[in-house]
């Protein structure tokens, strides 16, 4: 018996939070973002707000050439979240390998793995 593992095509809200954490770690611009985390404009803006809000991003602004740039970066708090989400994923993901692997030997099925 081949066991089949379903994936989700579809980043949750959690997901989208690590994803800007772990881009913004050392700061960047809004443009830098949006492609990297693949963000449109309204979805940035409304994740930036909540994150700031929230403690999780922080807004640098920077003076260059008579512009200010702002640069976003992830907070201490941020990156504990980003920490605590990584350390979630890798526990869930075990969990459900083994869950898988007890369920196909118990089904007297064979594990075949790629």
């Amino acid at each position: 018996m081949k066991v089949n593992c379903v994936i989700e095509s579809r980043r949750g809200k959690f997901d989208i939070l690590a994803d800007i954490l772990q881009v913004s770690r050392c700061g960047v611009n809004k443009t830098c973002l949006m492609q990297q985390c693949n963000l449109s404009f309204q979805q940035l803006e409304s994740y930036l707000t909540f994150m700031t809000a929230n403690g999780l991003l922080t807004e640098v602004k920077v003076k260059r050439r008579r512009r200010i740039k702002v640069f976003y970066k992830a907070t201490e708090k941020g990156k504990k979240f980003l920490l605590t989400y990584k350390g979630l994923k890798i526990l869930l993901s075990t969990s459900e390998l083994a869950n898988t692997i007890k369920t196909s030997l118990s089904e007297g099925g064979t594990l075949h793995t790629r």
